[in-house]
């Protein structure tokens, strides 16, 4: 697709489907960014309840109100040595020394990169024993310095380094989960070590996503639940074969443009998401207690009538390529069925947490320049600080890793799909005075 950001949420889940007609759209922004820094304006104001409200109503609280990243460098090639090949990335992550560990489906490896890029060793390999995988993803760092690898067979496996070696690439522990994790959601923890080990149940019309959280042990300690949420859309659609069988289609439990919840874990253990629908954006306790709600006040920008004009003639040609009638399809809405798309983009893209706290919130790119990526971000405490713009468009599925001055993204050649993993830099400006 043409707009880099929306294949993960125009046509639903499109990563590996081999039916999907991609839409060419360009993305229209949400708003411009100014050059012009403006000093923050908003409210803090607590309920009778106990809620915090923070709202962003003007300029964000950096002194810069738009920092630009810088790409430091880019790992994997579209041929030649199989140690820069990746055929499917499921994660990536960089311990304190600054090793870069990427999870690759193609040959179920992690392989460790030098801070220059520079292929070290593998981590693991393929198989069923201590320290393998079937499909590693989610490689993360605890607060332990160790290094965690999720494996969709339910495996957590626990690296530490060798006396011999600062590598991460020691088997220390490894404990079962629930099979089949969510596999693009990052493993999270928080400041007490605790592991959020993210997964879903239900039907095929109805899934419930929530956070299993368990100790350096591997023990089960409580589960963080994700609340029920308008936008969610149902499960895929799907269709009878049989009295007893049935088939998946991807793409048809949405329509084009409509808005999706996203969330992540906090560094305190709370559930940070957002609806899409608004810009508004909150967080909830492993009691379903909501914390703290913080809004910007953003109008929602129109889709361009051509862009929403092709991607409906491309939802009715995927309704045609059906083998069945639509109305044989389980799991699809009215709005699907009936080709109504919305009138406006939705408020963001993506809600991801840093290794410092900070709130990065993916927007849609600004109108001729679909090959970045815009994160509005925020204080810990849901203060707007300004915009980071990437000089590349990175995947929001899986999600980047990002730490007080770098991200680390993963990019997707529209023309070949070859999958690399690049890591920019970016300087935080002062924060103005007077801040809350």
């Amino acid at each position: 697709m043409a707009c880099p950001n929306a294949d993960r949420i125009d046509l639903s889940s499109i990563r590996h489907a081999a039916l999907f007609i991609l839409v060419l759209m360009a993305c229209a922004p949400a708003e411009t960014t100014s050059s012009t820094a403006t000093h923050w304006q908003g409210g803090v104001e607590t309920t009778e309840a106990g809620i915090i409200l923070v709202n962003n109503a003007g300029g964000g609280g950096w002194v810069e109100d738009t920092v630009m990243a810088v790409r430091e460098l880019t790992i994997g090639l579209e041929d030649g040595d199989p140690d820069y090949l990746f055929g499917d990335i499921m994660g990536v992550t960089a311990d304190a020394s600054g090793v870069i560990y990427i999870a690759d489906r193609m040959g179920a490896l992690v392989r460790a990169y030098g801070g220059d890029g520079r292929y070290l060793a593998l981590v693991g390999g393929k198989g069923e024993g201590p320290g393998e995988f079937d499909v590693p993803i989610a490689p993360a760092v605890g607060p332990d310095g160790a290094l965690y690898v999720r494996d969709v067979t339910s495996r957590v496996t626990r690296f530490t380094s060798r006396a011999s070696s600062a590598l991460l690439d020691s088997v220390a522990t490894t404990w079962r989960g629930p099979v089949y994790p969510q596999s693009y959601k990052p493993t999270r923890f928080d400041a007490d070590g605790q592991l959020y080990y993210p997964h879903e149940h239900g039907t095929m019309e109805v899934r419930r996503y929530f956070y299993l959280i368990y100790d350096g042990n591997g023990e089960f300690v409580d589960t963080l639940m994700l609340p029920d949420i308008a936008t969610m859309p149902a499960s895929t659609a799907w269709f009878r074969t049989s009295e007893r069988g049935g088939r998946m289609v991807d793409g048809l439990n949405r329509v084009p443009f409509s808005p999706m919840p996203s969330w992540d874990v906090t560094g305190d253990g709370h559930l940070l998401f957002g609806e899409g629908d608004e810009y508004s954006l909150f967080m909830t306790n492993t009691n379903g207690d909501t914390l703290r709600r913080i809004s910007r006040n953003l109008a929602l920008s129109p889709i361009p009538d051509g862009e929403r004009r092709d991607s409906a003639t491309a939802l009715q040609t995927r309704k045609d390529t059906l083998p069945v009638p639509i109305s044989e399809v389980f799991s699809v809405p009215d709005e699907v069925r009936e080709g109504i798309l919305p009138e406006t983009l939705p408020a963001f893209l993506s809600v991801n947490v840093a290794t410092d706290g900070k709130l990065w919130i993916e927007r849609w790119p600004l109108a001729g320049r679909r090959d970045e990526t815009f994160f509005d971000v925020f204080g810990p405490e849901g203060i707007y600080l300004g915009v980071v713009v990437i000089p590349a468009s990175i995947l929001s599925e899986p999600a980047p890793h990002i730490t007080g001055s770098r991200v680390y993204g993963i990019t997707r050649d529209e023309m070949t799909g070859v999958e690399r993993v690049a890591v920019f830099t970016f300087r935080t400006p002062n924060v103005e005075e007077g801040l809350p």
